[in-house]
Order: structure tokens, then C-alpha cells, then sequence
């Protein structure tokens, strides 16, 4: 059985909605973000974030905060100090 963990995105404008996790099973090791900006009423995310093809797709820490910096356009330090708080 894989284990998924799930957090809030705090990041100002995207806080409403959005979450950002890990999941770890057989077919996937990677970090997720679904963004919804606070504008957003549909189903869908703004932004869907996963990793590549499967069957062990991965997308890292790091790499999951870059497509989310270059989509947000946050400040690079207060995205990190966001996402980092969200985890505690």
C-alpha cells in the first residue's frame, strides 16, 4: 500500500484551494501540485503539475518548485519559505 501526503499552498493569491503533495506506491515517487488561483470557481486547476510517463514517473522537490515558480511568478525566496512552512 503507497502512502500520499497532502498540504495546503499558502502562497498569496493561490491560498484558497491549491495543495501540493507527495505520493510513494508501486507506480509513482513524486511530488504534485494542483494550483487554483483565488479567481478560480471551476473543477480544474490553473496549474496541474506531475511528473513524466509512466510506470515510475518522479517529479522532484526541486523541480516541482521551478514549474511552480515560472508559473506563479512568485519571488523565488518566498515560494521556498511558503512551501517549506506548509510542511510543518
Amino acid at each position: 500500500m503507497g502512502r500520499s501526503t497532502q498540504w495546503k499552498f499558502l502562497l498569496e493569491g493561490w491560498e484558497k484551494r491549491s495543495v501540493w503533495g507527495w505520493d510513494d506506491d508501486e507506480f509513482v515517487q513524486s511530488y504534485w501540485a494542483d494550483l487554483y488561483s483565488n479567481e478560480n470557481s471551476d473543477d480544474e486547476p490553473d496549474g496541474k503539475f506531475r511528473g513524466g510517463e509512466p510506470p515510475k514517473w518522479s517529479l522532484d522537490w526541486s523541480a516541482l518548485y521551478n514549474e511552480i515558480l515560472n508559473f506563479t511568478n512568485a519571488d523565488p525566496d518566498h515560494l521556498e519559505q511558503v512551501m517549506t512552512d506548509s510542511m510543518r
